[in-house]
């Protein structure tokens, strides 16, 4: 492939209307399924640094999350919740 089309081919497989902004392992094998050139992985993985969708909401790796845990009670009534979400149309 010619290395002035490379970008667009990756931007097109990456975020195009099929592509989803998915991560490098899934890009990189819709890439390689369809064409090749030796430096295709570090093409890619340079291009998904760049690219503003992934880089501004794929910030590291997801935070870990406390087991959750059964609260107490001890009689009727005593834990009552209320969750306000707003207006829905």
């Amino acid at each position: 492939m010619l290395a002035s089309h490379r970008q667009e081919f990756i931007a097109a497989i990456h975020s195009g209307i099929t592509g989803g902004h998915m991560a490098k392992r899934r890009t990189a094998a819709a890439i390689q399924a369809t064409a090749y050139w030796p430096t295709s992985l570090s093409d890619l993985g340079r291009y998904l640094k760049a690219c503003p969708a992934c880089s501004h909401f794929h910030q590291g790796s997801t935070p870990k999350n406390a087991k959750m845990q059964t609260s107490l009670v001890r009689e009727p009534w005593d834990g009552v919740s209320i969750d306000i979400t707003g207006l829905h149309p």
